[in-house]
Order: C-alpha cells, then structure tokens, then sequence
C-alpha cells in the first residue's frame, strides 16, 4: 500500500497493517511508551533540511510563535 499521509501510516502501523516509514517526530510518544516498534533502522538514511519562515516584521504573531516553539519542541528535537 502507498499513502502521503502521515496519520494514516500512523493508523495503519498501530493497526499491524504493516511496516511504516516515519518521521521521529509523528511517532515520538509511540516508540517511548512502547506502541510502535522502530525496526529496520540500519537501512535508513535520515538526512534533509527543514526551514520554517515567515514574513519579516517586528512582532511575531502569537499564532507564528506558538507554531514556531511547537516545531521547535517537539518536531526538531533529536
């Protein structure tokens, strides 16, 4: 099965309906308790840029600063 879409990979591996490739951060809470399984990790090259931009201005949106800490917390996060 091919799927673009990280929820429902997510929802098919808790499901056993087979092997996921996934970003850490969609399955962080998962691994750590013990849900989901990384198995296969020798075989994966985990590489790439991720930007997170905004228009310039002097005062960040509430909105852009929550959206920012959250990536910055919790998707960036080794």
């Amino acid at each position: 099965m091919v799927c673009n879409n990280i929820e429902t990979r997510v929802c098919f591996a808790l499901r056993g309906l087979g092997i996921a490739s996934l970003p850490d951060f969609a399955v962080r809470d998962l691994v750590a308790n013990g849900t989901l399984v990384p198995i296969l990790n020798e075989f994966v090259e985990w590489q790439g840029t991720f930007h997170i931009l905004w228009p310039a201005s002097k005062h960040v949106s509430p909105k852009i600063r929550a959206l920012v800490d959250f990536f910055t917390q919790r998707v960036l996060k080794p």
